[in-house]
């Protein structure tokens, strides 16, 4: 026998009565021994409330399953999210050190390229001034030379 709430009831007319039993529940009986009119009203009755508790208590179970099977993954997927977080963090935090490395060597890099600049444009300047010195060494050698064979 299988208990089910009923459909919600139909306006009814003045003449007519009901063809389902009155109450709370439709009882649905199947693969019953006896015909169903040959039943007593209080075994009915208490089959009924059998049914009833059983079919409750089994869906309660099931609720019950489903929530704590809910709950655990959603404690799973807390416990992912904060790792994930963790991870993040982690990461996020060496990529700002690597990056801070990185300006760091480019900085580097500019200061040394501005070095090298200022060396060549110094070692230039000393080697106009040695060629200019070694020009005016060889010209008044020559001037020497030209004075010296004169007398």
């Amino acid at each position: 026998m299988i208990l089910r709430t009923p459909p919600p009831k139909k306006a009814r007319s003045e003449a007519g009565g009901s063809s389902t039993p009155t109450g709370d529940q439709l009882v649905i009986y199947e693969d019953s021994p006896l015909p169903a009119p040959l039943q007593t009203a209080s075994h009915d009755h208490s089959d009924q409330h059998l049914c009833t508790y059983q079919c409750r208590q089994m869906v309660k179970s099931d609720v019950l399953d489903a929530l704590s099977k809910a709950e655990k993954q959603a404690q799973g997927y807390q416990t992912m999210l904060q790792t994930l977080n963790q991870n993040f963090t982690q990461a996020d935090e060496e990529r700002k050190q690597f990056r801070d490395k990185f300006l760091y060597s480019e900085q580097e890099l500019a200061a040394a390229k501005g070095r090298e600049k200022v060396l060549q444009e110094q070692l230039l300047m000393e080697m106009n001034n040695s060629q200019e010195r070694y020009t005016k060494a060889l010209q008044s050698c020559h001037d020497l030379e030209v004075v010296h064979l004169s007398f």
